[in-house]
């Protein structure tokens, strides 16, 4: 099993030093909005590319931390018949154990 990630993690806006009031307003208002989004769990995630054998896998996730939760978002399964499972947790600060019936590519967004 083979797997490659790709990190996207929002910042927390930054802020420019100004005397104008309306930039000032502009910067506070953005920050107000943005700022949270970037908190949501799912948002602070990444992409994990993964080519499954059948029976059980452990795909590193590269996030550093425990992952909160993962959602199929492709997969090339040829012959029509993958299932795919979460089959425990031996290592959740590094890996998603996961069980399929055939081998099959499956790329995740793991949060």
């Amino acid at each position: 099993m083979a797997a490659s990630t790709a990190a996207v993690t929002p910042k927390k806006t930054g802020r420019i030093v100004s005397d104008d009031r309306v930039l000032n307003m502009i910067q506070d208002n953005v920050t107000a909005v943005l700022d949270p989004l970037a908190s949501v769990p799912i948002v602070n995630g990444q992409v994990v590319t993964a080519s499954l054998v059948a029976g059980d896998n452990k795909v590193p996730h590269g996030l550093g931390r425990r992952w909160i939760g993962w959602m199929v978002i492709d997969y090339d399964d040829a012959t029509g018949a993958a299932t795919l499972k979460r089959d425990g947790d031996p290592s959740p600060t590094k890996v998603i154990q996961l069980y399929t019936t055939v081998p099959f590519t499956v790329k995740l967004w793991v949060f």
